[in-house]
């Protein structure tokens, strides 16, 4: 039953782009989606071609680092930037799953229960939130995330393999121009705020430079400039589909 519930709300992604006009929530409890998510173009591709698009990109783990736990917001905005350049068919966004004890709209709720957080087996805990891109086919929605998943897999089966056994979870999609989500000052993810524009912190990272600069710091550490500067040329090489 569990399966089948999960197949449905696929499909309703899928046939309607704009997706839910309001919360729905799996059968398990686990994963809330979103009614403020983005439409996201579908991409006339098949399984086999997202499954080489897959390949590509973590391929490229020395200049990426699909290691590091800390880094999936630059890390998501410089795959979406490789594939929407290295592969014109495709149209990514990206996917957000934030930790039900992130949102500032259950603050009041969290006072009185423990904070569960995201994780990934045997690698990254207490994950507040985790984002990758995605692509939408035809047949289904694929979540292209190297860090977490050793193939391209489907919404569903991600946002499930990155909730604790007693978590919940927040799900929107936003096209892939976003950086970061807005939150307030207490680092609560603001899930009431349709407009992610509409914000004091910049969301939007246009020319890569704020995720170039967090992968070659969190990589390199303290090494000789040149050296971090050319791994961050060889980024932005990558991105604009030079190498």
């Amino acid at each position: 039953m569990k399966k089948n519930t999960l197949k449905i709300l696929f499909v309703i992604f899928t046939q309607l782009p704009g997706f839910l006009s309001a919360q729905t929530v799996s059968s398990d409890g686990k994963v809330e989606y979103s009614g403020f998510s983005d439409t996201i173009e579908q991409s006339p591709v098949t399984k086999e071609y997202i499954d080489s698009v897959f390949n590509y990109i973590s391929a490229k783990d020395e200049l990426i680092d699909f290691e590091d736990c800390n880094i999936c917001k630059s890390r998501a905005h410089i795959i979406a930037g490789v594939i929407e350049n290295k592969f014109p068919a495709v149209n990514t966004g990206k996917v957000w799953l934030i930790a039900d004890c992130k949102r500032k709209s259950k603050a009041a709720e969290y006072r009185y229960r423990k904070n569960v957080y995201l994780e990934t087996a045997g690698k990254c805990r207490s994950w507040g939130y985790h984002v990758a891109p995605l692509v939408i086919t035809p047949t289904d929605t694929f979540v292209i995330d190297p860090a977490t998943q050793k193939k391209a897999v489907m919404i569903n089966d991600w946002a499930q393999n990155l909730i604790a056994d007693n978590g919940r979870a927040y799900l929107i999609i936003k096209q892939s121009r976003y950086f970061i989500f807005p939150d307030d000052a207490n680092d609560m993810y603001e899930d009431e705020k349709l407009n992610w524009l509409d914000d004091e912190e910049p969301t939007t990272d246009e020319h890569y430079s704020k995720a170039i600069d967090e992968v070659v710091r969190a990589q390199n550490g303290f090494i000789e400039p040149w050296m971090m500067r050319n791994h961050a040329r060889k980024l932005e090489q990558l991105i604009n589909n030079r190498q």
